[in-house]
């Protein structure tokens, strides 16, 4: 599926666009068959389980309305999302089964509306003091379904309307997915003037507080918003090309790991903004890397982790919880969930509270540029540095030429690194010497040793911090 998207991305005339485009939507049909197929299965097993973990209905809602946008603009049709007031941002519920739900709905408003617009309405509809009752309403402006089909849409392997294509089992699959979340589902259609489906789930609330709605609420496509660092680890070549180009083409910095151990390595030499950690891997696993990211000191053990997996069962989404992943992405990989997803990840990351942000930014991007090694090793040459270039103003009868070269050479050195006190006073004690005004220059000495003297703290302590996360034979 992936390659299908590139190619159809690479296609230079009319006729290969159209070709890759049929090529990528078969794949995509083939796939949604068998992940169709395969939760029926489960139902029929009694496989399926419904979890319950506090979630963001908001961020959900979002999330969905961003991965279809894409196909919503290809047909040229509008795509809403309307949250009313009172919905609770934060409830209590299996997010992975109602996003199906949600996802299976929205696609078919999608697929079946060739004009006009899709809209996605979130109500509450009854409150207790520990749950709400919502409704989600999926209201499309499309072909509209006759009365007579009416009995055919919730059972297996039947379909209102051949033309369109599908496999007839997403709406029967969405029914025991609502009602084992203790929901039921409905519609109103009517040919020629579009349906409406509704789905009504009754979440316990985690923490009273709600947004505030607004009428008619465009949510933007999240893709090409921001960009970031990603490790993606990953042992398959295929998938590291895959993935990785994805992730390329739509701006993001990518680093490459091939297993667990990889992993560690990387984001103990360089801060990124988002993991992709494949779970089952040689020399060690998903699950044991994030575990041991989540164990190291200071803001590294914070980064957003997402596993990429083949299967979503119940065990392995525990397991993921459990040694701290933040959620995870489906494989095979469709291009817009993966950036959708990258996209909300990136944003959470761009809105962590302040005690998360560098004290010192330009550190912070040296790291990013450079790597944690090769910034310790500019460290340790600043903190080798300093002391000869203070010595020469630690003194009662300064030689001022030396003192201006030796303020000079600081304000470089002091600028590079975003010392902005000692940057600025050496430009001063620099200007003062050059111009000859010792006057000035005898009052500027002691401000700069003590500026010298800070900065040296604050580098020691920052060059500390780094070895707490390099490799022994890194940091010694």
């Amino acid at each position: 599926v992936g390659y299908a998207t590139f190619l159809e991305d690479l296609a230079s005339t009319a006729e290969q666009r159209q070709y890759t485009r049929k090529l990528r939507i078969a794949c995509r049909s083939l796939l949604a068959i068998i992940n169709d197929v395969l939760d029926l299965s489960k139902f029929e097993a009694g496989k399926i389980e419904i979890d319950a973990a506090p979630f963001d209905l908001h961020e959900e809602i979002e999330h969905v309305i961003s991965v279809l946008q894409p196909a919503a603009r290809e047909k040229r049709i509008a795509l809403f999302a309307n949250i009313g007031p009172g919905v609770p941002a934060r409830v209590v519920g299996d997010a992975d089964r109602l996003r199906q739900v949600l996802l299976n709905l929205l696609s078919n408003a999608v697929k079946f509306t060739s004009h006009g617009s899709v809209t996605l309405s979130v109500a509450v509809t009854g409150v207790s003091p520990a749950s709400a009752t919502m409704k989600l309403v999926v209201t499309d402006t499309g072909v509209g379904i006759p009365a007579d089909k009416h009995h055919l849409l919730f059972k297996k392997f039947s379909q209102a309307d051949r033309r369109f294509g599908g496999t007839g089992l997403g709406l029967a699959i969405s029914k025991h997915l609502v009602e084992a979340m203790g929901g039921s589902i409905g519609f109103q259609s009517e040919p020629g003037l579009g349906s409406t489906f509704h789905v009504t789930i009754t979440f316990p609330v985690a923490g009273l507080t709600a947004m505030a709605g607004t009428e008619r609420t465009r949510l933007p496509p999240l893709a090409e918003r921001l960009t970031g660092r990603i490790l993606l680890v990953e042992d398959v070549d295929m998938n590291q090309e895959l993935i990785g180009r994805m992730l390329r083409n739509a701006g993001h910095r990518v680093d490459i790991a091939g297993d667990g151990e990889q992993a560690l390595a990387a984001v103990a030499d360089r801060a990124y903004d988002l993991v992709l950690m494949d779970l089952r891997m040689p020399v060690m696993d998903g699950f044991t890397a994030a575990a041991a990211i989540r164990a190291l000191p200071g803001p590294t053990a914070r980064t957003p982790i997402l596993a990429l997996t083949a299967t979503v069962l119940p065990d392995d989404v525990e397991r993921c919880r459990a040694v701290g992943m933040n959620g995870h992405i489906a494989k095979p990989v469709e291009r817009e969930e993966l950036l959708a997803t990258v996209q909300h990840w990136l944003g959470n990351a761009a809105g962590r509270p302040a005690a998360d942000q560098p004290e010192n930014p330009v550190l912070a991007q040296l790291e990013a540029d450079m790597g944690r090694t090769e910034t310790a090793h500019l460290l340790d040459l600043f903190l080798e540095a300093l002391p000869d270039r203070l010595r020469s103003a630690d003194t009662d009868r300064p030689d001022w030429t030396r003192v201006g070269e030796d303020a000079h050479a600081m304000v470089s050195l002091a600028g590079n690194l975003g010392l902005s006190d000692l940057m600025a006073v050496s430009r001063a004690l620099a200007e003062a010497c050059r111009s000859g005004d010792h006057h000035r220059a005898s009052g500027l000495l002691g401000p700069f040793r003590s500026s010298g003297e800070a900065a040296e703290a604050a580098i020691r302590a920052h060059r500390r911090s780094l070895s707490s996360v390099l490799p022994a034979a890194l940091s010694a």
